[in-house]
């Protein structure tokens, strides 16, 4: 089944609201209109009849004033106010009419209901043989001396009511029909500021899920926030992805050929023992670099898999509290050879002779000794290797210092990288997977701490990193 669009959705529900609301408006909506213009009407009739009452019914029962006058006057107001007015006696008959000289065709007074004089309101009220239609009314006793002289009765036919209740839910719906307008402007401007951008974003998310990095989506400058920012997120992460698929193309190669190295090595020199090229009494001085070459790839495997590990996540550290510089000097001593047949000196600065920290101390001494090693690596012979160890705060920050070949700017965020080795790491005495700086980077973030490197091309290379410090001395292990 065919999902319908969000356009589409959005339409659907403009279209409902509206014809829901003109439906409301015109049935529901007429109707209290003209019912409170019914209750204006009537209220208006009374007070016209209070002043009937008073100007005019008052003097005719007192005799100061003619049914005749009375008649004329009461005319006039039926003219200008659109008002029937009836002077009814005790009896129920018409005395006066303002809108007919003849009150029936045979001459005689019409005569009205009793319960139609005993209501004081009447909102929907048809009069057999005198109303053709419905009409407002209502009904003023007249009480002279208290007693019950007659009736004042004002009438106005429904029809004129309903004609105002009409025009106003008219001008009601042409408002209502702007409204709608200025509304469906604002849905279009919605739709092109909402809408348009997360189909674009739909659409290159299908092209980067296809592998199609390249693709750009048009321009969006003129975004608003959260959509601005959205598709510019999608294009980083694009960027990334691509950066991530030539790191994993780079990453094989280099893997293939870290590998495929040895296993040559290791291949040729076995066929030519078998075959005699290499005579028997040579056979252990080859045997030794396949032995080597096997160690080599063991080396590279071990450091795939701890790598593996630790950006899983899986790895767990083991935390203690230990004394950092007594590891730094530990570490260091294990170069002593290579350092002494290059003339590689290392200098130890330290803050104080003991500086307490809490981590894993077996991951702490892999990330001196690949720090160290990589040091040595690309320093020049008869140089120095510069290590401190400096507490501030709640911190201690080690640094490891060459004065080697140094790292251009464009390689210091991928020395971080599997396999990453510059060009310049290629020479001679150079040996080395790539892989190291890759498992420092890990086991420091596993830490939860940080690891930066400063280095300038022909000057040498500054890695620094931080541990959380233990306190006093005193909180090591006896």
């Amino acid at each position: 089944m065919k999902k319908t669009s969000l356009f589409f959705r959005y339409a659907a529900s403009y279209l409902i609201f509206t014809i829901i609301s003109l439906v409301i408006l015109n049935a529901l909506g007429s109707r209290r209109i003209e019912q409170s213009l019914v209750d204006v009407r009537l209220t208006s009739m009374e007070n016209e009849a209070d002043v009937i009452m008073d100007a005019y019914i008052s003097r005719y029962y007192d005799g100061t004033m003619t049914l005749g006058n009375v008649n004329m006057e009461l005319l006039t107001l039926d003219t200008l106010a659109g008002i029937r007015i009836w002077i009814v006696n005790t009896k129920g008959y018409i005395i006066s009419d303002t809108r007919t000289r003849e009150l029936s065709p045979e001459g005689e007074r019409m005569q009205l209901p009793e319960d139609f004089l005993n209501v004081d309101r009447h909102r929907y009220s048809f009069i057999e043989g005198i109303n053709q239609e419905p009409v407002a009314a209502i009904v003023h006793p007249i009480v002279l001396d208290l007693n019950l002289k007659g009736y004042i009765v004002l009438m106005t036919p429904l029809s004129e009511i309903t004609r105002d209740s009409q025009y106003f839910v008219d001008t009601l719906n042409i408002c209502f029909l702007l409204f709608s307008l200025v509304f469906l402007i604002i849905m279009i401007y919605l739709y092109r500021i909402s809408i348009v951008p997360l189909r674009q974003s739909i659409t290159a998310a299908r092209e980067y899920a296809d592998g199609h990095f390249d693709y750009r989506m048009k321009s969006h400058a003129a975004m608003y926030g959260e959509f601005n920012d959205l598709m510019n997120t999608i294009e980083y992460m694009a960027g990334e992805m691509n950066q991530r698929e030539e790191y994993e193309r780079t990453f094989i190669a280099n893997i293939s050929h870290d590998f495929r190295s040895p296993l040559t090595s290791i291949k040729g020199f076995a066929e030519a023992m078998i075959d005699g090229t290499i005579p028997p009494e040579m056979h252990e001085k080859y045997l030794h670099t396949i032995c080597q070459e096997t160690e080599r790839l063991e080396k590279l495997t071990q450091g795939l898999l701890e790598l593996n590990t630790y950006e899983g996540h899986r790895e767990q550290l083991t935390r203690t509290t230990f004394d950092l510089v007594s590891v730094i000097r530990k570490t260091c001593e294990t170069f002593e050879g290579s350092c002494r047949s290059r003339r590689i000196s290392m200098h130890l600065v330290f803050d104080a002779e003991s500086l307490p920290v809490n981590a894993d101390q077996v991951k702490i001494e892999q990330v001196l000794y690949n720090l160290i090693d990589n040091a040595i690596k690309f320093s020049p012979d008869a140089s120095t290797i510069d290590i401190t160890a400096t507490e501030k705060g709640s911190k201690v920050f080690v640094s490891v210092k060459d004065h080697g070949v140094g790292i251009s700017k464009e390689n210091q965020k991928k020395i971080w990288d599997r396999f990453f080795k510059s060009d310049t790491s290629r020479g001679k005495n150079k040996k080395g997977n790539g892989l190291g700086l890759s498992i420092v980077k890990e086991i420091i973030k596993l830490h939860g701490e940080e690891i930066d490197v400063i280095s300038t091309e022909g000057v040498g290379s500054e890695f620094v990193f931080s541990l959380s410090s233990a306190g006093d001395a005193d909180s090591l292990p006896g």
